[in-house]
């Protein structure tokens, strides 16, 4: 599905999010959300009269469908099993936490029935409307096969509906045609439907879809839908009309009452989807105007405190003595409680004197100086990159600038050049794995490569950061070969992801607001300020963990010696306690004291470096490319510890 984002000039027009048209605009305190999917050869123009009729608190997202409107000229898929897994990959960022339900016309009720039953717990909808569609195991025998597209215009009245304009009724025959293709594929599984209420409807006048219709959806709902007969004939003949409305209007205003002003529990902030969709800030204000210190239960850690305010975060991060390394700086890094592998022998796990031993041999490479000396080598990677982007055509930017930070990294480690993409490989699996064996498998996989890099340059040490590491010397003994592994692997690895992703969000954040490019692109904005800004937006690590090493107080709520605290740095981020505005976009922002690169004793030991490379990567693109333009839809990432995008599909347009 194709990503085409467009900011709103007038308030009453429709708000364009990725595979969505929020129909007329976004509505601020919505209950409900509807999702809409059109008719065989319909577009997202059939729900507009339906959205101007529903009451403000319910939102209308319409969904746009490949081979017509603004995306014409965009083939659908091959067949409807493909279908049904775009849609549903659409439609999860913007379900959790979310009261919603689907209405689909015709085609788009089969395709609506089917999104349902792939939607996984915690994003399904309350209510799901399909009008005017035969039940899905009758589909295949008694629709397709005996229709065209001539005959389903012909059929359903629709043919008047278009009139005398024949550039038109050529154009809706294409598209129709193409959907009743589609449909011929669509094979119906019997199969559970989740709990979900259906309301089948019909008009009294269709001649396709008739009472016995609405009653085989029995069958399939599990039971007996609640069944609909509203005047007119069937929805293709009335596109101007809103529908259903009497019905829809009912089962949106039967939303459930708003959560109570302080949940025990918070959502779970472990699952990536949370932190996705448009709407992630007003979730995230709610559940920290609530509580900003809130009770998590995340898969495999169990309860931890969930800190979502700027100050708070601070406290924490800021106070290695009460809120501990030792325990882990990671979800996941402790599972069933066991002490974490690299505790108290890795700069991200230990505190105090033991963490200076770490960090004071690494600092020198990281300083202001060393990383001003390193400019031309990061003018000559994001040129090569960019002229590899400009050469291209449509390019997954993520994969694009990656070869950048990873250059960096792997220079400062002394890593031959053609071991780079199997760590780069090893790296990936480790902190990006969609599965805890397959983040352990491929972090093995790496300390074992770092084990054997430690062991050569112990042997031969030279002048880089792994060698100055190897042979670094504690009360004149040499660290244990073990903890220069681990800390090798803290640096290449955080070295490496969060400019990888923060470029890649970053980039994401400028095509969605494209005042902000054309601020950056013409020079209005300081370059450090927009990266500043950037790594406040994205805020690619997007928690930290710590181990209360003490009872202690936090926020008003007691927590316990040993009990986990996580701060969710998004979250603080977009504080409106301490930042103006922050659901907003500013590149020009001043003061920005974000915590995108941690605060405390364990401020990113490389932050200048990363700061320095983002900024390489931002002046090159603006100096080589006049405009970058999405291509296709963004896909996010599954890891909260470096949470980002896989694909970012762009082109390049050269100056």
């Amino acid at each position: 599905m194709t990503t085409h984002i467009r900011t709103p000039q007038r308030t009453d027009r429709p708000h364009v999010v990725d595979d969505w048209f929020m129909v007329l605009r976004p509505r601020p305190g919505a209950r409900t959300r509807l999702f809409c999917f059109p008719h065989a050869g319909g577009d997202v123009s059939a729900f507009a009269t339906l959205a101007g009729a529903l009451p403000r608190d319910t939102e209308v997202w319409a969904l746009r469908l490949p081979g017509r409107g603004a995306r014409l000229h965009e083939p659908l898929p091959a067949d409807f099993d493909t279908l049904v897994a775009q849609v549903t990959a659409a439609l999860l960022p913007h379900t959790a936490g979310v009261d919603f339900g689907i209405y689909g016309q015709s085609f788009g009720g089969l395709l609506a029935y089917e999104v349902a039953r792939a939607l996984p717990a915690g994003h399904l909808p309350r209510f799901l409307v399909p009008a005017s569609v035969k039940a899905p195991q009758v589909w295949a025998e008694q629709l397709p096969e005996r229709l065209d597209a001539a005959g389903l215009l012909a059929a359903t009245g629709f043919d008047t509906v278009l009139g005398q304009d024949p550039e038109l009724a050529a154009m809706t025959l294409e598209v129709i045609g193409a959907d009743l293709e589609l449909c011929r594929t669509y094979r119906h599984r019997p199969g559970p439907l989740p709990a979900v209420a259906v309301l089948a409807v019909a008009g009294t006048g269709d001649p396709l879809v008739d009472a016995d219709d609405l009653a085989a959806w029995a069958e399939v709902a599990g039971g007996t839908p609640a069944v609909a007969l509203v005047e007119g004939g069937h929805v293709l003949a009335s596109p101007a009309t809103a529908g259903p409305l009497e019905p829809l209007r009912a089962l949106a205003a039967a939303a459930p009452a708003p959560a109570p002003a302080a949940p025990a529990t918070s959502p779970d902030l472990s699952d990536t989807l949370f932190w996705q969709g448009p709407d992630v800030a007003a979730r995230v204000d709610a559940l920290r105007s609530a509580s900003p210190v809130c009770r998590t239960v995340v898969p495999g850690d169990g309860p931890v405190w969930s800190v979502l305010s700027y100050e708070l975060a601070m406290q924490v991060l800021g106070d290695g003595a009460t809120f501990s390394s030792t325990g882990g700086s990671l979800l996941g890094s402790s599972p069933g409680g066991a002490a974490p592998a690299g505790a108290g022998r890795m700069m991200a796990m230990c505190d105090g004197p033991a963490h200076r031993t770490f960090r004071h041999p690494v600092a020198p490479f990281f300083n202001t100086r060393s990383t001003a000396g390193y400019a031309p080598r990061l003018a000559q990677l994001t040129e090569d990159a960019v002229r590899r982007g400009l050469d291209g055509g449509e390019v997954n930017f993520v994969d694009l600038i990656s070869p950048v930070p990873v250059a960096v990294m792997c220079d400062l480690l002394d890593i031959p050049v053609a071991d780079r993409g199997r760590v780069v490989a090893l790296s990936d699996a480790a902190f990006l794995g969609t599965t805890a064996h397959e983040r352990q498998a491929g972090h093995q996989e790496l300390i074992r490569y770092l084990f054997g890099h430690a062991v050569r340059h112990r042997a031969r040490p030279g002048g880089g950061l792994a060698g100055t590491l190897a042979t670094h010397t504690v009360d004149g003994a040499r660290l244990p070969l073990e903890e220069v592994v681990l800390n090798l692997d803290n640096i290449l690895v955080g070295g490496v992801q969060t400019v990888r992703h923060t470029a890649a969000m970053g980039m994401l954040a400028l095509l969605r607001h494209p005042d902000q490019f054309a601020a950056l692109w013409d020079g209005t904005v300081e370059m450090d300020d927009a990266v500043d800004e950037l790594l406040r937006w994205t805020s690619s690590g997007l928690h930290v963990l710590r181990t209360a090493a003490c009872e202690t107080e936090l926020g008003g709520i007691r927590v316990r010696a040993g009990e986990k605290v996580v701060v969710w740095t998004w979250a603080a981020n977009h504080d409106p306690e301490r930042f103006d505005r922050p659901a907003e976009l500013l590149l020009d922002r001043s003061p920005n004291r974000h915590l995108g690169l941690g605060f405390g004793p364990h401020y990113c030991v490389g932050a200048a470096l990363a700061k320095a490379e983002l900024s390489a990567i931002f002046t090159t693109l603006r100096a080589r490319a006049r405009a970058i333009e999405p291509a296709g839809t963004p896909r996010h990432n599954t890891s909260i510890i470096n949470f980002g995008l896989d694909d970012l599909p762009v082109r390049l347009v050269a100056r």
